[in-house]
């Protein structure tokens, strides 16, 4: 009795930032993807903690026997340098999976606070919501839908390409199907080389192993779209809040002009269009808005340096693990052509990677930019009209500004197009040292 209380004073520890707000805007943002892959895990009874942790162990062991059996197949590859370089590149793939598992559920009360502040539109003014923050909230929300779609689908025609590829492609190439398994028992006619501690060259035993793997592309696929619907999700949000804050600052003016005419509604012609900065209360005004947008600032900071912590690790994971896989793939592309279904493969798969590289990079590279247009924004407000409270609180404002707001990760990798830069040269490099081992 005294360990499960323990237990329940745990979970509710754990669970302290959780509420109706972060459950909502994850339900809104990924409907119960969160639920099937461990992200955020239902912690409202305990018989659903129950089953969850028995299908968590379930799906770790499950992955861990895949990785298990993938890197078997480059140990076992009998010299086959091909044949390592396609098992190892399986396997880094799937050791990425617990990864990012483990991290969303470590680190369960940043991706709460997150939410709970993309749940409450980061930060609401006092005026009425412009057509302009409507317009900004609806263009990123087509992006953010587009990528939604656009990745899962993605990802579902590389694993349909798993599939089909080694068995159609030597069809139609006509290759001899008479070697299936190499001398070390790595089967070569499955979607994914690997090694297996049982005869999987026909029957049962073949379709035991090919439904394993299939399983397993399945798990890989889902926790694939988990990954890069978090991303997208969290940093189109700071990147629409970015522009919305922007345009705030832009008019600036004209919302201090609207706070002093409900003060002052009794001002007549010229005065109600015309800003008063020798009023003492148009001046009072011109600090209150910017003060909002500080605070407006904070929360889109807050979000970006929440996240960073969650990337900190599996950001840098992916971005070397991807290095290391765009090189294997581009080694298997160039060199593999005697097996076409694992070069097929390897293509769909490594389109799936570039992107993957891809967007996360130039979506960092976007709010790095709108960072410093925020600091233009602000230097080219009528500040040398304004009172010495609203410049003393652009100065701050500016200092942090400088500061700058980027994602990182482990070793102050940033997420940007400079780093996207050194992994391509990286993977580059990997890829020719690749080619000069095995030609030596």
């Amino acid at each position: 009795m005294d360990i499960l209380q323990r237990f329940k004073d745990f979970l509710r520890e754990y669970d302290r930032d959780n509420d109706e707000v972060v459950d909502k805007t994850i339900f809104d943002e990924f409907n119960y993807l969160y639920r099937i892959t461990f992200f955020y895990p239902n912690l409202k009874t305990m018989k659903i903690i129950g089953l969850q942790i028995v299908l968590f162990i379930f799906y770790i062991s499950f992955i861990l026997l895949q990785i298990f059996f993938t890197f078997m197949g480059a140990i076992f590859s009998d010299g086959d340098f091909f044949l390592m370089a396609h098992s190892l590149h399986i396997s880094f793939i799937y050791s990425l999976m617990p990864v990012l598992t483990f991290t969303a559920i470590t680190l369960r009360s940043h991706l709460s606070n997150i939410f709970k502040i993309i749940g409450n539109g980061f930060y609401k003014y006092d005026e009425v919501t412009s057509k302009e923050e409507i317009q900004i909230k609806l263009k990123y929300f087509k992006i953010k839908r587009n990528l939604k779609i656009g990745f899962p689908l993605l990802a579902f025609v590389a694993m349909l390409l798993a599939v089909t590829a080694i068995p159609l492609s030597n069809e139609y190439f006509g290759l001899d199907d008479s070697v299936m398994i190499n001398k070390k028992g790595v089967n070569l006619w499955l979607p994914l080389n690997g090694w297996y501690p049982f005869d999987s060259s026909e029957g049962l035993p073949f379709w035991i192993a090919f439904s394993l793997q299939i399983i397993s592309m399945i798990f890989v696929v889902i926790i694939y779209v988990a990954g890069s619907a978090t991303y997208f999700t969290i940093v189109l949000h700071v990147i629409a809040q970015y522009h919305i804050l922007i345009w705030s600052i832009r008019n600036i003016t004209k919302r201090a002009m609207v706070n002093y005419l409900k003060i002052k509604p009794y001002l007549q012609g010229k005065n109600r269009s015309r800003p008063n900065f020798e009023d003492m209360e148009f001046q009072k005004q011109m600090v209150f808005c910017l003060k909002q947008n500080i605070q407006h600032y904070q929360q889109i900071i807050r979000v970006v340096n929440l996240y960073a912590e969650v990337l900190k690790v599996t950001g840098f994971l992916v971005f070397l693990c991807i290095t290391f896989i765009i090189a294997l793939s581009a080694f298997i592309i160039v060199t593999g052509t005697a097996r076409p279904g694992i070069v097929c493969l390897t293509f769909g798969i490594a389109t799936v990677e570039v992107g993957y590289m891809t967007a996360p990079c130039m979506l960092g590279q976007m709010i790095i930019d709108l960072n410093e247009q925020l600091g233009f924004e602000l230097y080219n407000t009528p500040w040398y009209r304004c009172s010495k409270d609203f410049k003393q609180c652009l100065n701050i404002t500016q200092a942090r500004i400088g500061y700058g707001v980027t994602i990182r990760t482990l070793f102050n990798y940033a997420m940007d197009m400079d780093t996207y830069c050194k992994m391509v040269n990286a993977s580059y490099s990997y890829f020719s040292l690749l080619l000069a081992f095995k030609n030596t």
